[in-house]
């Protein structure tokens, strides 16, 4: 069985993805490594990362989970989601949405499969927000409802919930909130510098 985290950024993917490690599962969030976006590009859904992996949240995931449905047979779905207006502000601060992408970085790639644009837009966001919720209720009509839970993890949304749907003990410990704006900031600003370091040393390779 594996674990398909199908919330847009931003909706506690970065909680949920702590959460399932805390159970012990295998999670990738933001799954960006050079074998997943070639396979994406190519049209192979049957990503290797999920070979090794018990679970994948995050960009692109929620734009093609039908087809990582048809490729893992028996996969759980977890939709974080949370009021759209507070969403909306999130991605407008969200230091990823106010700079251009690290040299090589699957960003754009990444952001257009997922909202059709690779800038923040409100109007197209909230487009895609509306949509991606009703692809979602569609999907997991009639007998896969059973299939899907929904997290909303700022109203108080959990373990009880999460574990329920797992088949797992609850854990004593306080339920992950991952990747607050303030942790959010300061954990971009660490992964361009990263980013940037690995192109510096590529080029001196080459060199």
């Amino acid at each position: 069985m594996k674990i398909i985290g199908i919330g847009l950024p931003k909706t506690g993917t970065s909680s949920l993805h702590d959460a399932l490690k805390i159970l012990g599962y295998k999670s990738v969030h933001f799954p960006h490594d050079p074998r997943t976006v070639a396979q994406i590009r190519g049209g192979d859904y049957a990503l290797d990362v999920l070979k090794t992996a018990d679970a994948v949240s995050d960009v692109p995931i929620p734009a093609i989970f039908p087809r990582l449905d048809t490729a893992f047979p028996g996969s759980k779905f977890i939709q974080t989601d949370r009021d759209v207006d507070a969403w909306i502000e999130s991605e407008r601060k969200a230091p990823f949405n106010n700079d251009r992408p690290t040299p090589g970085s699957p960003r754009d790639f990444y952001r257009a499969v997922l909202y059709g644009v690779t800038d923040f837009n409100e109007e197209q966001f909230r487009f895609v927000h509306a949509r991606h919720l009703m692809v979602v209720e569609s999907y997991f009509a009639g007998e896969r409802a059973k299939d899907l839970l929904r997290m909303d993890i700022t109203r108080g949304d959990g373990w009880d919930k999460l574990c329920a749907f797992l088949g797992k003990p609850v854990p004593d410990l306080p339920f992950p909130r991952s990747n607050t704006a303030e942790m959010s900031a300061a954990t971009y600003r660490t992964d361009q510098r990263q980013g940037l370091r690995r192109v510096v040393d590529r080029l001196r390779r080459r060199g």
